[in-house]
C-alpha cells in the first residue's frame, strides 16, 4: 500500500539503505587492502619505495615545464581582465566569492585578528591576488612565474623553483575559478607531484654543475644518481584515474551512438575555421567520427590496462633476473595476502552489484532489469580477476616468448595504448580549439617511458634513413625503422690532464652519441677544436665549434635554428662552447681514472 500511494519515498528510502551499505563494503574494502600491505610489506616496499633512472622523470621536467610557460605566456594579454581589480573582479569581490574563510578572517586595514587565524585561511583557496590585484601586482606575479617556470625548465635549483612555480600557479588560479578549464587542472595536479618529486635529477643544469664540479676537481665522473619511483608511480595513476573517470562520465546517449564526436567538432565555439563543418559532415557520413567516439569511450574505460602491463612487465623482468622481492616470502605469508585479497575481491563483487543496479543499467544497451544487471557486474568482478590470472598463468607456462611480445608488449604494452592516446588528442588539436588541453595530457605520457625506449629514441634521433634504400621505400615506414649512422664530430683531445677532464664535460651532451674523440694535438691550444660531421678535413675551434656543437646537442636544439642567422651564430656559438667547454685551470690537474 506504502509502495502504490508513494513511490518516491521508497525508490528514496532503498538508496539510502543501499548507500549505507556501499559505504561499509567501501571501507572494509579499504581496510583489507590496508590489511594486505601490512602482510606484504615487501611489495609496498617494492611499489613506492624502489629506486628508478631519473630520465624519465627529468625529461617530462622539461616538456611540462614548456606547457607551463606556453600557459603562462598565454595569460600575458589577458592578465588585467581575469587577474586585476580593473578586470572582471574587485579585489573585495574576489576575495568573498574565491577567498574562503579568508573573507572573514582577514581585514585590509586591520589584518588577521589572531595570528592562528593564518592557518585555516591558508588551508583552503588561497591566493596572494585576494588581498592585493592591482595591475603592477598582478604583472609582477605573473611575470614572477613565468621566470620561475623557465628556471625549472631548465634545472636551475630544481627543488626551490618548482616550489616557487606550484605557489604562483596556484594563486593565479585560486583568484578567479570562471575561465580555467579541466586541463589546468591537471596541469596544478601534476606540477604539485612534480614539486615531491626529484626530477632534477636528469637532464638539468643541477645535475651538469654537479658533473662539472667532480671533473673539474679531478674525480671520477660522478654515475646517475637514482631517484625514488613513488612520484612517478602517482603520476602514472593520475593519468589512469583522469582517462578512465573520463570515460565513466561520457553517460550520454551520443557517446552509445557515436554523434559525440561530431557534436563536438560542430561547436562554433571551438571549431577552429567555419568551413570545417564540411569536413566533420564528411568524416561522420563515413563511420570515421563514430567509430572514434565508440573506441574513444573504450580506451578511456579500459585505459588502467595500460598501468597493469607495466607491473607486470616489471614483475616478469625482476622474476627472470632472481630479484623478485615476492620470491622470498613464506608460504604462509602468502596464503594470508591470498585470503585477504580474496575477502576484498567479494567486496568489490558488492559494490559492483550497486554500481550496476544504479548507473550502468541507466547506461546499458541491453534490456535486463536492475537487479540483474547488478548480478552480472558483481559475477563479472568476482571472476573475472581469477579467471584472467588462471588464464595468464597457463600462457606464460605453454607460450612464454609470445605471451610477452603479444599480450605484455601488444595486448597490455605502453605503445598501444599511449599510442591510442597521442590519436585521439591530435585529432582534437586538428578540429577543435581547446587551449592547453591536448599538451597537457600528452606531457605526462612521458613518465611512462623506461631507460631503454630513452636510449633507442636518442639512437633513432642520431642516425638518418639508411642510404641504400629505393625511392619507393624513403616514402615509406621503412625509413623509420632502417637507419644508418650520422657523420660523426671528431673532437680534439690534448695529452695534458686538463685537456682529458675537458673532453670529459662533453659527454653528458651527447645524447644521440655523435661525438668521437681523437687524441691529437689541437690547432688552437686552449680552444674547443673539432672537426665537423660531413667535413672531417676543415678543422674548427671557439664559436665555430659551437656553432656545430648547437646542431649536435638535443639541448641546444632550440638555439639551432638562430646558427643560420649571420649575426646571431657568433653569439649563439660562443655560448655554446662556454657552457659545454668551460676552461678549466692546468695547475689543478688530478690524475683521472677514466678517459673521456
Amino acid at each position: 500500500m506504502i509502495a502504490v500511494a508513494r513511490p518516491t519515498a521508497v525508490v528514496a528510502t532503498v538508496a539510502s539503505v543501499d548507500l549505507t551499505v556501499a559505504t561499509a563494503l567501501l571501507v572494509a574494502l579499504l581496510v583489507l587492502v590496508g590489511l594486505f600491505f601490512c602482510v606484504r610489506r615487501d611489495l609496498w616496499a617494492r611499489l613506492w619505495f624502489a629506486r628508478c633512472d631519473p630520465r624519465p622523470l627529468g625529461l617530462f621536467r622539461v616538456g611540462f615545464g614548456v606547457v607551463v610557460l606556453w600557459t603562462l605566456i598565454d595569460l600575458l594579454p589577458f592578465a588585467r581582465f581575469l587577474f586585476s581589480d580593473e578586470g572582471l573582479w574587485l579585489t573585495k569581490h574576489a576575495r568573498m566569492r574565491y577567498g574562503g574563510a579568508l573573507a572573514h578572517l582577514w581585514d585590509p586595514q586591520h589584518g588577521f585578528e589572531h595570528a592562528y587565524d593564518l592557518l585555516p585561511a591558508l588551508w583552503r583557496s588561497f591566493s596572494l591576488l585576494h588581498f592585493r590585484s592591482d595591475p603592477p601586482f598582478v604583472f609582477a606575479i605573473l611575470i614572477l612565474a613565468i621566470l620561475s617556470a623557465a628556471l625549472m625548465t631548465l634545472g636551475v635549483r630544481t627543488r626551490v623553483t618548482t616550489v616557487v612555480t606550484w605557489v604562483l600557479v596556484d594563486t593565479l588560479y585560486r583568484h578567479n575559478l570562471v575561465f580555467y578549464s579541466g586541463a589546468d587542472t591537471a596541469m596544478r595536479v601534476f606540477l604539485f607531484l612534480g614539486m615531491l618529486s626529484r626530477w632534477g635529477e636528469a637532464y638539468s643544469l643541477d645535475a651538469w654543475r654537479r658533473y662539472r664540479r667532480a671533473v673539474v676537481a679531478g674525480e671520477p665522473p660522478p654515475p646517475r644518481r637514482l631517484i625514488p619511483s613513488w612520484t612517478t608511480h602517482l603520476m602514472m595513476l593520475q593519468l589512469v584515474i583522469i582517462y578512465c573517470t573520463s570515460g565513466l562520465l561520457k553517460t550520454g546517449a551520443s557517446w552509445r551512438d557515436g554523434t559525440a564526436l561530431y557534436y563536438a567538432a560542430s561547436l562554433e565555439h571551438f571549431i577552429r575555421f567555419p568551413e570545417q563543418i564540411i569536413v566533420v559532415t564528411w568524416l561522420q557520413r563515413l563511420w570515421i567520427l563514430p567509430i572514434g567516439a565508440r573506441v574513444t569511450l573504450l580506451w578511456e574505460l579500459l585505459f588502467p590496462l595500460a598501468i597493469l602491463g607495466s607491473a607486470l612487465r616489471v614483475y616478469e623482468d625482476e622474476r627472470a633476473r632472481g630479484v623478485w622481492v615476492g620470491d622470498a616470502q613464506a608460504r604462509p605469508v602468502r596464503i594470508a595476502s591470498y585470503v585477504i585479497l580474496s575477502l576484498a575481491l567479494v567486496c568489490g563483487a558488492g559494490l559492483a552489484y550497486l554500481i550496476g543496479y544504479y548507473y550502468i543499467q541507466k547506461v546499458a544497451w541491453w534490456h535486463f532489469n536492475r537487479p540483474s544487471t547488478g548480478a552480472l557486474c558483481s559475477l563479472t568482478v568476482l571472476g573475472l580477476p581469477p579467471l584472467a590470472i588462471a588464464v595468464y598463468r597457463w600462457l606464460r607456462r605453454a607460450q612464454p616468448e609470445r605471451t610477452r611480445r603479444v599480450l605484455l608488449g601488444g595486448v597490455l604494452g605502453r605503445r598501444l595504448w599511449l599510442g591510442c592516446g597521442l590519436l585521439f588528442h591530435l585529432g582534437i588539436e586538428i578540429l577543435l580549439n581547446v587551449g592547453i588541453f591536448v599538451q597537457v595530457m600528452i606531457a605526462p605520457y612521458l613518465v611512462w617511458l623506461s631507460s631503454d625506449d630513452l636510449e633507442r629514441v636518442w639512437w633513432w634521433l642520431g642516425t638518418r634513413p639508411d642510404p641504400e634504400l629505393s625511392w619507393r621505400q624513403r616514402l615509406s615506414l621503412a625509413r623509420l625503422r632502417r637507419r644508418a649512422p650520422r657523420p660523426p664530430c671528431q673532437i680534439y683531445v690534448g695529452d695534458a690532464e686538463h685537456d682529458l677532464r675537458r673532453a670529459a664535460l662533453l659527454r653528458p651532451w651527447d645524447l644521440c652519441g655523435r661525438l668521437v674523440f681523437v687524441r691529437e694535438r689541437s690547432p688552437t691550444p686552449g680552444a674547443l677544436s673539432l672537426r665537423g660531421p660531413g667535413d672531417p678535413a676543415r678543422a674548427r675551434a671557439g664559436a665555430r665549434a659551437g656553432i656545430v656543437l648547437a646542431r649536435l646537442f638535443p639541448a641546444f636544439w632550440p638555439l639551432a635554428p638562430l646558427t643560420w642567422v649571420p649575426l646571431l651564430r657568433w653569439l649563439v656559438g660562443w655560448f655554446v662552447q662556454r657552457v659545454v667547454y668551460p676552461p678549466i685551470a692546468a695547475a689543478a690537474d688530478e690524475p683521472m681514472t677514466a678517459e673521456p
